[in-house]
């Protein structure tokens, strides 16, 4: 998915969907925001994925 689309999601311009990217990578220099992040990352996967098996 572009910046412009994930933009238009949350109403906000490319460009600061770039910048909260950036911040996002920045913080995976610390091993304690990287295992969060791992695992909200996780969260997410799977959710999605029960919401396609309730699609089905």
């Amino acid at each position: 998915m572009t910046f412009t689309k994930i933009g238009t999601l949350f109403k906000r311009d490319r460009t600061s969907v770039t910048h909260a990217c950036r911040k996002v990578e920045e913080m995976r220099d610390c091993s304690d925001k990287d295992l969060a992040l791992e695992i909200l990352e996780a969260a997410i996967v799977e959710f999605a994925s029960s919401l396609e098996l309730l699609r089905r």
